[in-house]
């Protein structure tokens, strides 16, 4: 399985994709075959820092952190027999591979009628969105506008009659 790690800070040059072993699920785990991983603003942040005071500083080798969409392959001891072949959504800090390990509790269940680039934006995007509509009580079919929103956040498509 491919992998993608950084044995050293800088820009994306020091980004390198590596052969390693497909990963076997512990306890409250699955393994997930990936089909697309979203990528976090913050790697950059995290690749680049070379102070160990930093925020931002990450030992080394150090991966990449992503929203992945993917499928439920194989399942570690203690967990739902349900989510055997799943397609769910992650947020994950070693997300560049070809096959990931992730515990239940962060999973979110990624419908098939969403387009993986959709799909990906569940576990981050949605969760604020979603997060926005409870804390505004929303009654079904309001849609609440986020005047400040960026990237991500300001273009999720979700008023409370979709989420």
């Amino acid at each position: 399985m491919r992998r993608v790690r950084y044995h050293a800070h800088g820009g994306p040059e020091v980004l390198s994709i590596e052969e390693a072993g497909v990963p076997s699920p512990g306890p409250g785990q699955v393994l997930i075959r990936t089909e697309a991983i979203g990528v976090n603003y913050v790697d950059v942040q995290l690749r680049r820092a070379t102070d160990p005071g930093s925020l931002y500083y990450r030992e080394l080798p150090a991966t990449l952190t992503g929203d992945v969409v993917g499928t439920v392959c194989a399942l570690g001891p203690g967990t739902d027999p349900a989510l055997a072949g799943t397609r769910v959504a992650v947020l994950l800090e070693d997300a560049y591979a070809d096959y990931v390990l992730a515990g239940t509790d962060w999973l979110v269940p990624a419908p098939p009628e969403l387009s993986a680039a959709a799909a990906s934006m569940l576990p981050t995007v949605g969760a604020v969105a979603l997060g926005t509509l409870r804390a505004g009580r929303l009654a079904k079919g309001e849609t609440a506008l986020v005047t400040s929103a960026r990237a991500g956040s300001g273009t999720w498509p979700c008023s409370s009659r979709s989420c």
